[in-house]
């Protein structure tokens, strides 16, 4: 028997055609995938960071170090961001001064251009608060919203400085970066907690002062104060104490020594105020007395005489611990004081009189006592 003959497909025919062999299937997805699984990726560069650290104070050892800040921020991320400066995508540069009893510092973080990003200023009571602060301030900077985190309360931060954007050359492997470089920031950090302006804080001092119209010429006195200021409101008490040292009166065969004790109590209102220095103006009451010393004097009243008026002034404050308190003012008192005598002769005679207006000041030396 002869074998059939194969047939020619028609168009009627169409199953041996539409049939593509499983091998050929499994090539092409392979190629797709490995065409896709191929496709380059674009792998986005760890952005490095450099400190530098400067102290603008001439003859003190700097408060703050770039070796101790380092070591804290790689502690807290528990990694290292930095390397050297010319290999730095952002470059953060510290300066620290003292300024009285206070220290303040600066950090500004700039990129490979030296264009400033951002900066922080920070002012601080004691050298461990500022590097405590400067620790918080360059993590920051270094990863914004990670790392050691501090309390809401001790850095106000409304303008955290957003992530870094590393320079075109440096930001991805795959082409150079069209994200905008970040506007400049600025954030001013406060002490913290343990650090900030107590409610209350009372100074006691001793120091000296003058008046003029409160005993026959110019007079010094010998004065004690103690002063409580209210935190941050700019208000203040304070009550003094002075004795003014004695004074002596010839008038013929006549001699007769006077001294004072005053005391006066008032309250102040700031009216400028800087990290080292205040200027206050003051007003309340002011107590004297007139202390006559006339033995041998038969005819003189030897009794003490009181002066009481109001009194105001203007106080300059330099520097806190310890501070140097430098002031101005005046007494008006109600009434005036007459020291007098009767003289042999019959005739009364008047010593000297007190002053309408009393003119005083004192330069008093403060430390604080809480």
């Amino acid at each position: 028997m002869r074998p059939p003959t194969p047939r020619r497909a028609t168009g009627g025919d169409l199953r041996c055609l539409s049939v593509t062999p499983p091998r050929l299937l499994g090539g092409v997805i392979a190629l797709v995938v490995a065409v896709i699984g191929g496709t380059p990726r674009v792998a986005h560069a760890e952005t490095s960071f450099a400190l530098t650290w400067r102290s603008e104070s001439t003859g003190a050892p700097p408060c703050v170090t770039d070796k101790a800040v380092r070591e804290a921020v790689e502690a807290a991320l528990g990694r290292s961001p930095f390397t050297d400066r010319g290999n730095a995508d952002i470059v953060l540069e510290g300066s620290e001064r003292r300024v009285g009893t206070r220290y303040q510092a600066r950090v500004t973080q700039r990129d490979r251009t030296g264009a400033e990003l951002g900066s922080r200023d920070l002012d601080a009571d004691s050298c461990p608060a500022l590097r405590r602060m400067t620790t918080v301030v360059v993590t920051l900077f270094v990863e914004p919203g990670q790392g050691s985190e501090p309390d809401k309360d001790e850095v106000d931060r409304p303008a955290a400085p957003p992530p870094m954007t590393p320079p075109a050359s440096r930001a991805t492997l795959g082409g150079p970066s069209t994200e905008p470089v970040p506007p400049r920031a600025r954030v001013h950090a406060r002490r913290p907690p343990d650090e900030r302006e107590p409610p209350a804080r009372l100074y006691v001092g001793l120091g000296g002062g003058a008046a003029v119209g409160l005993l026959p010429g110019p007079s010094a006195s010998i004065r004690g104060v103690a002063r409580l200021e209210l935190g941050r409101s700019g208000a203040s008490f304070d009550w003094s104490l002075g004795y003014s040292l004695p004074q002596t009166v010839v008038d013929a065969r006549v001699r007769a020594t006077f001294s004072a004790v005053d005391q006066q109590l008032r309250a102040c209102a700031a009216l400028a105020r800087a990290p080292a220095t205040r200027l206050d103006a003051c007003g309340g009451v002011f107590f004297g007395a007139i202390i006559p010393d006339a033995r041998g004097i038969s005819d003189i009243d030897g009794s003490a005489e009181s002066l009481f008026g109001p009194t105001a002034s203007l106080g300059l404050r330099v520097a806190q611990r310890p501070g140097l308190h430098v002031e101005l003012g005046f007494a008006v008192p109600k009434r005036h004081r007459s020291p007098n005598y009767v003289a042999r002769s019959g005739e009364v005679r008047t010593l000297y009189t007190t002053g309408a207006v009393i003119g005083l000041a004192s330069l008093t030396g403060t430390i604080p006592f809480f």
